[in-house]
């Protein structure tokens, strides 16, 4: 007789991930066929997850503050929520909160931007180097060519060469990310316990007025 695993383990130590392998699985195949990235997070809250990794899924795309949002690729917004994800759930295998935003969240902050105004030498490299590890890894770029052949670069941008702005960028996204959740309630909601009274009024979470909030590279 096979048997049939739960979806989450409630009972979870503080020395055990509060998502099993299975989960992960099933969550990741969800949001790959489109689910909302805030009923993602509320699975994180039933599944007993960190408060600033709920509010990191449910949070808003970050776009820089240009008349270009309009511009970024449709395929590179969806895969948010997805890498999002695959980011918190390699930080909870971890025991750890992290602090940066995906490769994804940077690129779509910095594809407006550059439709605005040439970008400055330093943030060239990092936008060179998001975009080599975003097309590659989405499979976006023409068969049998990489990134750098694509765009005539001899010397391959290096992670160690933009580490500083980079994580300085990735860093206030993901602080933008997950305060903005957080004043829109995410993590606020109180559940219904079997301990609780079944007539206790439960706080009710306000939808999403927008799913995009702007930030200026150039400020």
């Amino acid at each position: 007789m096979s048997q049939t695993l739960p979806l989450f383990n409630l009972e979870t130590s503080a020395s055990t991930p509060c998502l099993s392998p299975s989960t992960i699985a099933a969550i990741k195949a969800l949001l790959t066929m489109g689910m909302d990235k805030q009923f993602s997070a509320c699975l994180l809250e039933l599944a007993g997850c960190s408060l600033p990794h709920q509010r990191y899924l449910a949070g808003p795309i970050i776009t820089h503050n240009s008349g270009w949002q309009d511009t970024i690729p449709q395929w590179l917004l969806e895969a948010i929520p997805l890498a999002r994800f695959e980011s918190i759930a390699t930080e909870i295998d971890a025991g750890e909160i992290g602090e940066l935003a995906t490769p994804e969240e940077a690129l779509a902050v910095m594809y407006p931007a550059t439709m605005q105004a040439p970008l400055s030498h330093r943030w060239y490299e990092v936008y060179m180097y998001l975009g080599n590890q975003v097309l590659t890894q989405h499979q976006k770029l023409p068969p049998g060519q990489t990134f750098w052949e694509l765009m005539g670069i001899n010397h391959p941008i290096t992670y160690a060469q933009i580490r500083q702005d980079y994580e300085e960028l990735a860093r206030d996204i993901r602080q933008r990310v997950v305060l903005l959740a957080a004043e829109r309630g995410v993590g606020k909601r109180q559940r219904k316990s079997l301990r609780t009274n079944q007539h206790q009024p439960v706080e009710q979470v306000q939808p999403e007025p927008t799913s995009f909030q702007q930030l200026s590279l150039f400020d």
